[in-house]
């Protein structure tokens, strides 16, 4: 790349803060919405939800903290077996 080493080394902090599985995923929904875009009626709203996947897919990647363990409980009903 032609970029100045400073942003360069930006560049590699950020890829290294961020697993590889999120980079691919947030790549193939920026793919997608290039795809979408000429085509679509509302470019806008094509890029607005790029943008919203691409959140959500970084709240996917996030271990959940212990708070965050809810543990439901299995309804009476379901338990039975159907004979």
């Amino acid at each position: 790349m032609e970029v100045p080493d400073s942003t360069k080394k930006k560049y590699v902090a950020q890829a290294n803060a961020t697993s590889p599985s999120l980079l691919l995923s947030w790549l193939s929904i920026a793919n997608q919405c290039d795809l979408n875009y000429k085509g679509s009626r509302n470019q806008r709203l094509t890029v607005e939800l790029a943008l919203m996947k691409m959140a959500n897919v970084n709240a996917l990647f996030k271990a959940p903290d212990a708070d965050d363990k809810k543990v439901t409980a299995e309804p009476a009903a379901l338990k039975k077996k159907v004979n």
